[in-house]
């Protein structure tokens, strides 16, 4: 009982300040303590499905003492990380829990259980889409639509519809910037983008009537 052996010492310490490692012996019971009460936090919001917080609780953890109940909290941690993505990729990204945030979590996963072929799995999945997000960034329109189209075709649901939202964006983008030379292939982009099952396709039939 770690509460006992906290007590026992601090009377060691009252009658003998100078007993060996006595400091030491108190330091590593208080953290020990402050392990549990975040590990019992961890345990009720993991109980809960509470994903995030169990992962955060179950840092905690390993932050306060590393060697407090290891072998659960590692096996907890996983499962907590890879819920937390599956219940993530089901919804659009946030700017608290985007698609950086919810690599990181299935890394995590895959590097406590590296046979976990599930979180393998998603993560293949969520680097797939990234990949599109990259060529966004590197304004390679041609590289963004390519790469999200072949995967929409697989997983139209994605990210809970932002797949969806985001190549829609990037057909309008890339018949934007070809319109000019290539009518033809904008015509093309603007009625597959009016085909989307986006909230608001308006712009893309009105891009249409004006081409």
């Amino acid at each position: 009982n770690l509460e006992r052996s906290l007590l026992l010492l601090q009377s060691v310490k009252a009658k003998s300040p100078a007993f060996r490692d006595i400091d030491a012996r108190l330091a590593r019971v208080r953290s020990l303590l402050d392990a549990e009460q975040v590990y019992m936090q961890a345990e009720k919001s993991f109980a809960q499905r509470r994903w995030v917080d169990a992962i955060t609780y179950y840092e905690q953890t390993q932050l306060l003492a590393s060697d407090y109940q290891s072998v659960r909290v590692g096996i907890q941690l996983s499962a907590a990380y890879f819920m937390a993505s599956q219940k993530l990729m089901t919804q659009w990204p946030t700017p608290e829990f985007d698609t950086e945030r919810i690599h990181s979590f299935l890394r995590k996963a895959q590097e406590i259980n590296g046979q976990d072929e599930s979180s393998t799995t998603f993560l293949a999945k969520l680097e797939d889409f990234m990949k599109g997000e990259r060529s966004l960034n590197d304004n390679d329109l041609e590289q963004a639509v390519s790469v999200w189209r072949d995967f929409y075709e697989q997983e139209p649901g994605f990210l809970g519809g932002y797949l969806a939202e985001q190549l829609y964006r990037a057909y309008l983008a890339l018949a934007s910037e070809v319109r000019a030379a290539n009518p033809d292939y904008a015509r093309e982009l603007l009625t597959t983008a009016a085909a989307m099952p986006v909230n608001d396709s308006s712009e893309a039939r009105n891009q249409l009537q004006n081409l």
